[in-house]
């Protein structure tokens, strides 16, 4: 039992391992937590509302500057940025011009409207605007903390990687050995991997779901409402994930558990 125990050790390392490899070192995980959270479209709202206060600053009415950021433009380049922290790369904005052009012509519109001459002075609002705009946009979308995070992530990979492959070779050799100590008991073998599977599924889960259950996630004090939807759904997606592991070994160690037993009854019967 205690070659198990230890077994079972093992394997739950190499589950959180493995897990860590597709969540928190995978850019993918964090793209689905941005789609999921609907943080593209949260923090459109925002990057227009920012705008749209400036524009009411320089005595323009909020309903001409309110769309000038797309939200697919928003959700390309943070799509982009993610990718840059991954790939340790330097994230250029796309869609400056796109954005400049959208504030020229509304502009234009209110100027128009408003019957405004096309003199020096509307023309540095516009260029201020211009500015703001895509300043707006490169702030709330490259948010530095997440730089940094991406940085001290990926500067893990190669250690990630080598204690994955220590704990896969470090189970088959424990499990091996147990193979080889009960190896004219087949029932026993597949009695003990239950054991393991199901030791290293409530290990792996256990915690995770106190911290689901209990929402301390919930509780983090963020002011913007769009990095408070994607943090607390990427935390959530990522606790969500040990839970799903945890759940799944323990039901397939009851699984086990069973074709074990009717393994042991089978030769029961036989001795009788």
């Amino acid at each position: 039992m205690i070659l198990a125990f230890i077994c079972s050790l093992s394997l739950f390392a190499i589950f959180v391992l493995g897990i860590l490899k597709i969540t928190l070192f995978n850019q993918n995980f964090m793209i689905r937590a941005v789609e999921s959270s609907h943080y593209g479209e949260t923090i459109t709202k925002e990057i227009n509302h920012t705008i749209a206060d400036v524009g009411r600053g320089a005595n323009i009415s909020q309903k001409w500057l309110n769309q000038t950021v797309s939200e697919s433009l928003v959700n390309d380049n943070i799509k982009q940025y993610i990718h840059s922290i991954y790939a340790g790369s330097t994230f250029q904005l796309e869609g400056e011009k796109q954005i400049e052009e959208t504030v020229q012509s509304q502009l234009e519109s209110y100027g128009k409207e408003k019957n405004y001459p096309r003199n020096a002075e509307f023309e540095t609002t516009v260029n201020k605007l211009k500015k703001v705009s895509i300043e707006t946009v490169r702030r709330d979308i490259e948010i530095p903390y997440f730089a940094l995070y991406g940085k001290k992530i990926m500067a893990y990979t190669s250690t990630l990687n080598l204690l994955l492959i220590f704990a896969v070779a470090f189970f088959g050799i424990l499990f091996s050995a147990i193979i080889s100590l009960n190896k004219p008991f087949f029932h026993l073998i597949i009695r003990y991997l239950a054991y393991v599977i199901g030791g290293a599924g409530l290990m792996v889960g256990a915690l995770p779901t106190y911290l689901y259950v209990t929402r301390l996630i919930e509780r983090l004090g963020i002011h913007s409402e769009a990095l408070y939807l994607f943090l607390t759904t990427y935390l959530k997606n990522f606790l969500f994930m040990f839970m799903k592991f945890g759940l799944f070994s323990i039901l397939l160690s009851l699984f086990l558990f069973g074709v074990s037993e009717f393994f042991r009854k089978k030769i029961v019967r036989r001795e009788k």
